[in-house]
């Protein structure tokens, strides 16, 4: 089944799902191919479409391959000249982060803590072609649970604070917190953001050896300790499904993954390795089989048959179902999203008692969403109100999503359970 395929059988199928569609199947197209493809839409067309380009991260990726292509001139000028803006903020961005990761390295050495910086910088350049095409929101950093304290402390010299606890994931945030907007996107960011995420040797679900396999990197004169290969691809892999199995997934990260896939086509070895860690950790060959499977039905077939024995060919038949029938959608989606990821979690091999009353508290949580700012020593009476009309709007806004995508699931579900029924 091809992305066209799926697409055609999406509802609403306008003028946006349809671009939305042809700009994803560009990136597998030859030049002439895509001439055609992206013709038939009007500037205004694009023009809407710019928000998505930029919240699923594909922006910069999408300007690069036309470039490469030499077809630029298939989409309007000032959309061209918008993302060539976009580019050259990137590049600063990127920049600072490279020396904020160097800054939290330096730090942690110096305590003799082992970490490994996640995602962002450490990915392979197969994924990205180059890094200040990417989009990168937060810094991420896996460490030994007996050493949070000693990493609290660090940061804390760098001049963070601990924001939030979920699970074995500790939030830092640092500068001035300001409302999101899609213009400074590609600015160096006001406020810095830090995930800690812990690895507890207890934790089954994660492979203790981890940290024993990490390798020393020199990423633009920045030296960093990252996951070694195959672990970055198992991570990728995981952290795509994670966020299947909630509300918003980006498109890029599919294509990362589908180009380090790709890279490593032939690389027996390779995918020997893989197997192997993905084994090593609970879920894992599940998660990459599903990201493997969307990236093959967005992008085009490219698993190894390595790959595929023990990953892709290991999916439930309901899952395997949920990807051709809402992967797509959920990569065409607006942020934040949908909630038919809900019916994905129902399907899971863990979904248990307690998930149930999880289900019930994300159709429709009873309780006022997280805090996007917050106040300031000092703050005047003016910054005070400009905050409260801020978190309301946000709160309006959130209210919206849970009515509105609430709706969409109640009309989806009885027809979505008569399928699951056949499959399971």
């Amino acid at each position: 089944m091809s992305l066209e395929t799926v697409s055609n059988a999406l509802p609403r199928q306008n003028k946006q799902t349809q671009l939305r569609s042809a700009i994803l199947s560009s990136f597998t197209r030859s030049a002439s191919s895509n001439v055609a493809g992206l013709k038939g839409f009007s500037h205004r067309d694009w023009i809407r479409v710019k928000p998505w380009l930029d919240s699923s991260g594909l922006s910069l990726y999408f300007l690069d391959h036309l470039t490469t292509l030499g077809i630029r001139e298939c989409i309007p000028e000032t959309l061209r000249e918008e993302l060539h803006e976009n580019l050259s903020g990137n590049r600063e961005r990127v920049a600072w982060f490279h020396q904020e990761s160097a800054a939290i390295s330096q730090s942690l050495d110096s305590l003799g803590v082992p970490l490994a910086f996640l995602k962002g910088i450490t990915l392979p350049e197969v994924c990205a072609i180059r890094r200040e095409l990417r989009d990168q929101a937060d810094i991420d950093i896996l460490i030994r649970g007996q050493d949070a304290d000693r990493v609290k402390v660090a940061l804390e010299g760098l001049g963070y604070r601990l924001d939030a606890v979920s699970g074995s994931t500790w939030e830092f945030r640092a500068g001035r917190i300001e409302k999101f907007s899609l213009k400074k996107k590609y600015d160096i960011p006001t406020e810095r953001a830090v995930e800690v995420h812990l690895q507890s040797s207890g934790n089954g679900s994660l492979d203790p050896d981890r940290l024993g396999r990490t390798e020393l990197r020199h990423i633009q004169d920045v030296k960093i300790q990252s996951l070694c290969s195959v672990d970055i691809f198992v991570q990728q892999g995981q952290h795509i499904f994670k966020h299947l199995c909630g509300e918003f997934t980006r498109a890029a990260w599919i294509l990362e993954f589908w180009r380090h896939a790709c890279a490593r086509r032939d690389d027996i070895v390779f995918w020997r390795n893989v197997e192997r860690a993905a084994n090593a950790e609970d879920g894992a060959p599940i998660a990459i089989g599903a990201a493997s499977m969307l990236a093959a039905l967005v992008f085009g077939e490219f698993a190894p048959e390595s790959l595929a024995n023990w990953s892709i060919d290991r999916i439930p038949d309901s899952i395997r179902m949920w990807i051709q029938l809402y992967g797509p959608r959920a990569l065409f989606a607006d942020p934040p999203g949908s909630k038919f990821y809900l019916l994905l979690r129902r399907e899971l091999p863990s979904y248990a008692q307690r998930d149930k009353v999880e289900h019930r508290r994300l159709l429709f949580p009873f309780h006022a969403p997280r805090r996007l700012l917050v106040a300031q020593q000092n703050e005047s009476l003016a910054e005070r109100l400009r905050r409260y009309k801020i978190e309301s709007q946000y709160w309006a806004f959130r209210l919206r999503f849970h009515i509105t995508e609430g709706m969409r699931l109640a009309v989806a579900t009885p027809q979505w359970e008569r399928i699951a029924g056949i499959t399971r």
